[in-house]
C-alpha cells in the first residue's frame, strides 16, 4: 500500500488545529527539555557548549561524534515521548499529557531500536575520519577509493531509513525486532518515498527554527506527519494488530 504525503500533512494540520494549546504546551516542553539536557551533556563531554568552535584535532572530533550520537538518542527520546502524546489523535481522541511519561520499558526499546540504527552509521563516520585523516595525500587510487566508500556509505544509510517507523510499533508494546521488522516491510516499495517525506519535514524543520517561535510548531507537525504515515501503511500489514487500523477520516 501506497502512503499519501498531502493527506498526511492534512491529517497533521487538522489534528493541530482541534488540540492546538496542548499541542503547542507539550512542544514548549519538550524542545525546553532538549536544550537544558543537551547543554548538560556538552557541558560534560566537551567541556563547553559551543562545539563548532573545538573541532581541532583527532581526539576532539572523536569525542564530538560521539558527543552527537548521544544528543541525537536523548533528542529522539523526547521526540518518542512526544509522539505518545499525540498518538490518540490518530482515532479522534484528546492529547492527553500524561501520555508523555512512558513507561521504561518502552523507553529501554526505543534506546536499543535507535541504538542499533544510529551504530551503523556512527562506526562508519569514525572508520572514514580514521582512514581518510591519516592517508590523504591526494594521490588518484586514494581518491577512487575515497569516493568508493562514500557512495557505500550513502548506501547504507539510505538502507537504514526503512528502520525509521518502528518507534510507533514500540508505543504500541511491540518488542524492538518486530517493531524494525514491521517498519522495513511497511517501506517495502515505499522506500524512497519516505525517504523524500523526511527530507522535506527536514527542511521545514530547519525553517521552523530558523524563525525560532516555528520550532514549537514544527516539531509536533513532523510527529503527527510520521504517525498519519506509519497508520497508512500498517492497513495493509497483517502483521500489526488489528486495534492499530483504526483511524478517523481526515476533514478537509
Amino acid at each position: 500500500m501506497k502512503f499519501s504525503i498531502s493527506e498526511a500533512f492534512k491529517f497533521s494540520f487538522q489534528s493541530f488545529k482541534e488540540n492546538w494549546a496542548k499541542i503547542l504546551g507539550t512542544s514548549f516542553f519538550t524542545i525546553a527539555l532538549i536544550i537544558i539536557v543537551q547543554y548538560f551533556i556538552a557541558k560534560s563531554l566537551l567541556m563547553q557548549f559551543d562545539v563548532l568552535s573545538i573541532i581541532n584535532d583527532s581526539k576532539t572530533m572523536l569525542k564530538f561524534v560521539f558527543f552527537k550520537n548521544i544528543s541525537l538518542i536523548v533528542s529522539t527520546i523526547f521526540f518518542f515521548c512526544l509522539t505518545s502524546t499525540l498518538l490518540p489523535t490518530i482515532s479522534g481522541s484528546q492529547v492527553k499529557f500524561k501520555n508523555y511519561f512512558l513507561e521504561g520499558e518502552k523507553v529501554i526499546n526505543f534506546i536499543c531500536g535507535m541504538f542499533l540504527i544510529v551504530l551503523v552509521p556512527s562506526l562508519i563516520a569514525l572508520l572514514s575520519f580514521g582512514i581518510f585523516a591519516k592517508h590523504d595525500d591526494g594521490s588518484v587510487i586514494f581518491n577512487v577509493f575515497q569516493t568508493l566508500y562514500t557512495v557505500m556509505s550513502f548506501g547504507v544509510i539510505i538502507y537504514l531509513f526503512r528502520y525509521l517507523l518502528f518507534y510507533v510499533d514500540i508505543l504500541e508494546g511491540q518488542s524492538v525486532l518486530k517493531s524494525l521488522k514491521n517498519s522495513a516491510q511497511m517501506l517495502k516499495g515505499n522506500l524512497f518515498k519516505f525517504i523524500a517525506l523526511i527530507i522535506l519535514l527536514v527542511f521545514i524543520s530547519l525553517l521552523g527554527i530558523l524563525t525560532i517561535v516555528g520550532a514549537f510548531f514544527v516539531l509536533p507537525l513532523d510527529a503527527l506527519v510520521i504517525i498519519y504515515v506509519h497508520r497508512q501503511l500498517a492497513k495493509s500489514y497483517k502483521n500489526i494488530p488489528q486495534k492499530t487500523f483504526k483511524m478517523r477520516s481526515v476533514k478537509v
